[in-house]
């Protein structure tokens, strides 16, 4: 294929073609996706303020946008995970691009369900005009272009993640990104160079177009999240080096290195919030990954290549429910190329092992051998046990789902499968009947694409989502009608945020639903795992019933949320003890999920018999000047019998690993840690406070080895083995966040039932202030 020869917008031949023609074909595709779309989704039965996903990590998306809207940003939010509030700074996402996109539609409506259908049906013709874009810039006539285009834009991966993984669905940029590595592999793009004259200098040149588009989509990709510039960069490195391979010099691979370095330094910048956030508070480990998750998330072959599920053809739904019940099947069953996606990806394989080079001008311009490797490169680094693996285990297990590649697996296939249908019309359709003939059959191949790519599943349940959506928007209605504005209600059971496994029939973020309908109250759900309002929620919500209400009285909560899918039984054990001590009974939802209990009254109750400075001192008590948090090697507690529980707490939730607050912790109590651990000290006051912490250190063995305590507050070293060592440090804790490390040398214990690295422990903790 002879190179360039396609006029475009961007190579200055915009004279051989009308300007009218070409915006002409981009408005096209345009109207035939949106005119597919509309048919796939039912579009016309939607109502926009009704989300199309009312369950999961889309009521996360729903909780940013509204936060966004509310508060100018996503990183706090003081109407969620109270009483500390929402801090995202913990959850590090380098989404700046989606976020200012969510930004901007925000300025037409403040309505955050409008907003995130509106983000979500615009991922598609974006997706289309990218890859008719990239398709043109090779010399793909117009047909192909387009069919190609759809057929990506409409890639089951599309719907799977959907409202979901909203960002992920944003896969706009991909083609964008392989434009740019197809650019470095053919030596097409340069931004250093050999200057001209006798010196040869090298020199760097951003002044051409494509250096000033590629680094615009490096900023770009590095603001649309981790995932997909990751593997951008990934296949721009192994560009580079094909390209030094193929004896194109060292340029391409330094181009490729430049454009890594651009796209890394803008996801650092994207993340530096929340990098001296972390760095300032400590890291709580709420988003804590391991290198086998990269086995567990990771691409299968096989999954491409089998039908979608619940496909339209009962054989195909069957061959697929057939194989889901395999091992490792998680996301990844998501991974699904389509028929044609498939045998474009079989292709590529193909022409691995037998490929004669047919372009004139040289292989530099045969594009299936160079897809053909890039293909492999990405099954090489995402297939389970692959290159992936290694550095999750060697470098970072934070880049754990590697299925995502199939994103661009699906490009490259596709990418394929228009590459043939070129060469075939070039030499078979040469008359104005075959090309009405070829015309209409790649119509009809593209009606059979998306059919056999998407199911009636990907049509919302518009009934059922109005219904549920409204039902809880009348609830949230009348618990507003209650109480006072900008109460804070106590959300039951307490769940920890974020991923957590379903409780009961109550799925992981459910509870953010009472937010997402409300406009002036302010909920607990939704504190960081591992941070202060976390652990407050977690302590309290413990409690026996009478010391529960008491507490919720004096921290100034005015109602508790419960929501009884959370409970074996419909939360009536904890509902019975409360409206036995309030005296009241619960609002319930419509359809009897929900329960709301009003304290304004009780409140009132329990204030009157306090004296003025016994409810401020019960007040003060409520939230503890010091907060001690175990981190960074520290297992949870554990104890040797069980406390009294409160009876709407299960017996099973009180096991050795589940910490349910000091109130039931027996006298003889210890903490696990591997060789080392930190002790993350809070003092949430503005003054110095003098405590003394007591405790014992001790390991498994006889043999004495060395425990080193190592901080700005305290240093120590000592020397323990089996026999408990009483120990006392006496602190005087400054203001804010302080941290002391724990260290030793001793050797692990031997179980090997138990997947944990222990160490030594710490026995029996406690602290009191030195007044």
């Amino acid at each position: 294929m002879p190179a360039d020869t396609t006029p475009t917008l961007m190579t200055g031949q915009l004279l051989q073609k009308p300007r009218v023609r070409i915006i002409g074909e981009y408005v096209l595709a345009v109207v035939v996706c949106l005119l597919i779309l509309m048919w796939i989704m039912k579009l016309w039965r939607a109502d926009l303020t009704i989300p199309f996903t009312y369950t999961g990590d889309s009521l996360v998306y729903s909780t940013f946008i509204k936060g966004i809207v509310e508060n100018g940003w996503h990183f706090y939010n003081p109407s969620v995970g109270v009483p500390g509030g929402l801090e995202m700074y913990d959850f590090p996402l380098p989404d700046n691009f989606h976020f200012l996109l969510i930004k901007f539609l925000s300025l037409f409506t403040s309505n955050q369900e409008v907003i995130l259908n509106v983000f979500f049906l615009l991922t598609f013709p974006l997706t289309t005009l990218a890859s008719l874009f990239v398709f043109r810039q090779f010399g793909i006539s117009y047909l192909p272009s387009l069919f190609g285009s759809l057929l990506y834009t409409f890639q089951p991966y599309h719907f799977f993640r959907g409202e979901g993984h909203l960002f992920y669905s944003a896969y706009y940029m991909i083609p964008l990104m392989v434009l740019i590595v197809l650019w470095i592999y053919l030596g097409r793009l340069q931004v250093i160079r050999r200057g001209e004259g006798n010196t040869g200098k090298t020199i760097f040149d951003f002044r051409n177009w494509r250096a000033i588009f590629s680094l615009f989509v490096a900023i770009i990709i590095a603001s649309s999240g981790a995932y997909y510039s990751f593997f951008g960069c990934f296949l721009l490195l192994v560009a580079g080096v094909l390209a030094i391979v193929r004896r194109r010099g060292i340029y391409p691979l330094v181009t490729a290195i430049i454009l890594v370095g651009v796209i890394s330094f803008t996801t650092a910048l994207n993340l530096s919030r929340s990098i001296i956030y972390l760095r300032e508070h400590g890291n709580p480990q709420s988003m804590a990954r391991n290198a086998g998750e990269a086995e567990r998330f990771g691409l299968k072959i096989v999954q491409m290549l089998l039908p979608i599920t619940a496909h339209r053809v009962p054989f195909m739904a069957k061959l697929k429910h057939d194989y889901s019940h395999a091992p490792l099947t998680n996301e990844n069953n998501n991974a699904s190329l389509g028929l044609i996606g498939a045998a474009g990806f079989l292709l590529l394989l193909g022409v691995l092992f037998n490929y004669r080079r047919t372009g004139e001008s040289g292989d530099e311009d045969d594009l299936l051998p160079i897809l053909s490797k890039l293909n492999l490169a990405t099954l090489l680094l995402a297939t389970i046990g692959g290159f992936g693996s290694l550095f999750a285990l060697l470098v970072s297990p934070h880049i754990r789902s590697y299925n995502r590649i199939s994103i661009y697996v699906a490009f490259f296939a596709l990418f394929a499968i228009v590459v043939v249908l070129e060469a075939f019309a070039r030499r078979r359709v040469t008359t104005k009947n075959g090309r009405i003939v070829f015309a209409s059959a790649l119509g009809l191949l593209l009606i059979v694409g998306v059919l056999d790519q998407t199911n009636k599943h990907f049509t919302p349940d518009y009934t059922n989502l109005t219904a549920g959506y409204a039902e809880d928007q009348r609830f949230i209605t009348r618990v507003e009608q209650t109480v006072p504005g900008q109460s804070m209600i106590f959300q039951l059971p307490y769940v920890p945020f974020p991923e957590y496994p379903p409780v009961h029939e109550m799925l992981d973020y459910d509870h953010l639903k009472a937010y997402v309908h409300s406009k002036s109250l302010r909920w607990t759900y939704g504190a960081i795992r591992g941070r202060f309002s976390d652990e407050w929620q977690k302590t309290t919500s413990f409690l026996p019933a009478p010391q529960f209400l008491e507490t919720l009285a004096a921290a100034g909560f005015n109602g508790i949320y419960i929501d009884r899918f959370g409970y074996e039984d419909k939360g009536a054990k904890i509902e019975s003890e409360f409206a036995k001590l309030t005296g009241t009974t619960p609002i319930a939802s419509d359809n009897g999920r929900l329960a709301f209990f009003p304290l304004v009254d009780y409140n009132n109750q329990v204030r009157q018999k306090y004296s003025e400075q016994e409810w401020l001192a019960k007040k003060e008590a409520v939230f503890p000047s010091l907060m001690f948090y175990w981190r960074n090697g520290f297992w949870d507690l554990e104890y040797t019998q069980k406390g009294e529980l409160p009876s709407w707490i299960p017996p099973e939730e009180n096991t050795p690993q589940k910490n349910l607050g000091e109130q039931y912790v027996p006298e003889e109590n210890w903490r696990w840690c591997d060789d080392r651990g930190e002790l993350h000290i809070y003092n949430r006051t503005d003054r110095e406070i003098r405590v003394a912490l007591e405790m014992s250190f001790s390991t498994v063995n006889k043999e004495y080895a060395d425990l080193t305590i190592n901080g700005r507050l305290y240093s120590d070293k000592l020397q323990i083995n089996n026999e408990p060592r009483p120990y006392t440090m006496n602190l005087t804790v400054p203001p804010g966040h302080n941290v002391i490390e724990f260290a030793s040398n001793a050797k692990p214990v031997d179980m090997p039932t138990d997947p944990r690295v222990l160490v030594f422990r710490i026995n029996n903790f406690r602290f009191k202030e030195i007044k």
